[in-house]
């Protein structure tokens, strides 16, 4: 019933979009991070946590459930009255409890929540490394001339842990701009058709040569640098992602002193080298970017909705 409830077009729409976001791998979207989704009567379907964007391509493929119901639940706990740590294993609770009364194959990813209070058909979540250097520069003062264009289609939000935090945010902020800009985190998309992304790509080519100019690069060159040569740099939590797979990522990597470089030697898959060259693409360009504190990098590891995610992964959920 829930597949007759979502219009194929749209689904195409959907799918659409997100075989952009993985051409452009590593630069707008890395490993298992990012997620994204439609909204069609009362379903919703997203990516289920611990898969790769690329790895959707059709229906089977999302996790599915009833957002008017889910969403309720969620307004129920943003009311009460509880820990931190309760509210993200409530959060996490329900997120499973909606699976099991969806039927649906998949767990929802650990972002459901924002999805379902951001009020688009579409809504795309992915780590695009030049929103990260933009949300910077904008909070330096830096951006202004960009600004000019695109500022009427941009809301930048601070840094909010992923998982309830984060949704508890969209219930209470309503934010309508179409390209939400994420503190040390990545993007927003809501969407309610085709259109509306090629807009973003426009935005993108805009960033790309703004960028470009003001931090004197070629950032068509240092991608291919990225992508096509051993390049050393610093371990840095510039996102959520980063902090969770750290050890992981780490046991891939060379020391070189203060520095490090992928070991090609110990075989490492593709997840693990996108999440490094996306290390290594924001250190080139903007050596003093915000990253998370040691407090926040240890809160992401002990989060009970990305536990969750890591229990997934090791299942071998296409992962």
């Amino acid at each position: 019933m829930a597949k007759r409830l979502i219009v194929q077009d749209y689904l195409q729409a959907l799918l659409k979009m997100n075989e952009t976001i993985n051409s452009y791998l590593p630069f707008w979207n890395q490993g298992q991070g990012g997620n994204i989704s439609l909204k069609s009567e009362s379903i919703i379907a997203i990516k289920p946590t611990g898969f790769r964007l690329d790895q959707l391509r059709g229906w089977d493929d999302f996790a599915t459930l009833n957002f008017l119901d889910f969403a309720i639940e969620l307004k129920n706990l943003a009311q009460s009255s509880s820990s931190t740590l309760l509210y993200e294993k409530a959060y996490s609770d329900l997120i499973a409890q909606a699976r099991d009364r969806s039927g649906s194959a998949h767990r929802a990813s650990m972002e459901v929540g924002f999805h379902i209070f951001l009020p688009a058909t579409y809504v795309c979540h992915f780590h695009h490394l030049n929103s990260v250097l933009l949300a910077e520069l904008i909070d330096q003062g830096n951006a202004k001339d960009f600004l000019i264009k695109w500022g009427h289609d941009l809301a930048v939000v601070p840094y909010i842990r992923p998982g309830w935090e984060l949704t508890q945010y969209f219930i209470n902020n309503s934010v309508r701009a179409p390209i939400i800009l994420m503190r040390n985190h990545g993007l927003l998309l809501q969407m309610n058709g085709l259109a509306d992304f090629r807009r973003f790509e426009e935005f993108d080519k805009d960033l790309k040569k703004f960028l470009g100019e003001v931090l004197a690069a070629d950032l068509h060159q240092k991608e291919r640098e990225v992508k096509e040569r051993d390049i050393t740099a610093p371990f840095r939590f510039y996102f959520p992602d980063l902090a969770i797979f750290e050890e992981k990522l780490k046991s891939f990597l060379k020391s070189e002193g203060n520095e490090f470089s992928m070991d090609y030697d110990r075989q490492p898959p593709l997840d693990m080298i996108e999440n490094w060259q996306a290390i290594v693409y924001l250190s080139q360009l903007m050596p003093q970017l915000s990253t998370l504190s040691p407090d926040e990098v240890e809160e992401l590891k002990t989060t009970p909705t990305e536990l969750a995610r890591m229990r997934e992964i090791a299942k071998g959920v296409k992962a």
